[in-house]
């Protein structure tokens, strides 16, 4: 069954002045940068356009004022380049997938696009990882990355978003002999390096500062938090989080901030919050699931989640427990 795509004016063209490039937006993180009208029109926001699109979970990415869709259409996983303001077609790229989740689910990709450096990546059900010029549509590169590692099906297919920072792109693949994380040349797909035997969660990894150094923050499903070192992989943390159930799959990204890490599972599981300002093992401020418990979604409150565990970080209250 088809869906609709539907482009709006917040009031003002200023709500189109900040690009959304990512998943969860420019930093990972849920938050808008830019401007936001305070006050909508009375008949409420106004509709540019519509478009009809095909299966999937992929959310739209905006940059330079072309938004980014990946849907599937009949047998293909599609990316379109559309104009932003009028929904006018740019570029179609497109390639054939045999996707189907044991469930009877919905067929097409989860994944979000991602827009750097003036391209386009995408990974899709199957775990067909592609590179696009975000100009020209044209492929520059594409890697069956469940062949290519070994990745066993699992219950919904791939859908990680993989992380580009520098001349890297990071993804939590879940493959065999020793690819559960791995890190590839942005711009020709080769492997750079690969690093545990993790099966691959559904949740998207973040870079953040942790005492004081860059780290990838993955959450995998047969740990839970994995913490690397960016150049060579190397494991500098791990933490198992996650469910005794089988069906857990982990697919809430992990929350960085001020030192604190939080993760989030489901059946039974709940929230583990981690301070690591201390230097060594972090202290644990709080876990279970009767202060928190997300399956799926990333929490989306962590300024002020982050704020109050300041706060009780240095008095030692545990009054954040109800955030």
């Amino acid at each position: 069954m088809s869906r609709l795509v539907l482009a709006i004016v917040m009031a003002s063209l200023s709500a189109w002045a900040q690009d959304w490039p990512d998943f969860r937006g420019p930093e990972r993180n849920g938050v808008y940068p830019g401007t936001i009208a305070e006050k909508l029109p009375a008949n409420g926001p106004e509709m540019l356009w519509e478009k009809s699109v095909g299966a999937g979970f992929s959310n739209p990415v905006v940059a330079n004022g072309r938004l980014i869709l990946f849907h599937r259409v009949g047998s293909e996983e599609v990316v379109e380049a559309l104009d932003a303001g009028t929904g006018k077609p740019i570029w179609k790229q497109a390639y054939p997938t045999k996707y189907r989740d044991d469930f009877g689910f919905d067929p097409g990709p989860r994944a979000s696009p991602v827009i750097a450096g003036g391209q386009v990546y995408t990974f899709g059900a199957e775990g067909t990882l592609t590179c696009l010029s975000f100009a020209s549509g044209e492929r520059i590169w594409q890697v069956r990355a469940n062949e290519e590692y070994g990745v066993a099906k699992g219950f919904f297919g791939a859908a990680s978003t993989p992380l580009i920072d520098g001349n890297r792109l990071f993804l939590n693949v879940g493959g065999a002999d020793g690819a559960g994380i791995v890190a590839l040349d942005k711009d020709t797909g080769k492997l750079l390096w690969k690093a545990t035997e993790d099966d691959a969660s559904y949740s998207s990894p973040v870079m953040a500062e942790i005492q004081g150094k860059r780290r990838l923050v993955f959450t995998s499903r047969a740990r839970g938090l994995v913490i690397l070192e960016p150049a060579d992989g190397k494991v500098v943390y791990a933490r198992r989080w996650r469910s005794r159930s089988n069906a857990s799959v982990n697919a809430a990204m992990p929350i960085v901030s001020n030192d604190i890490v939080l993760l989030t599972a489901s059946y039974g599981t709940g929230a583990l919050a981690l301070d690591f300002s201390g230097g060594g093992e972090p202290k644990v401020l709080w876990s279970g699931e009767e202060a928190l418990s997300s399956h799926y979604s990333t929490p989306g409150c962590w300024m002020a989640w982050c704020m109050a565990m300041t706060a009780g970080r240095s008095t030692g209250s545990r009054s954040a427990r109800s955030i």
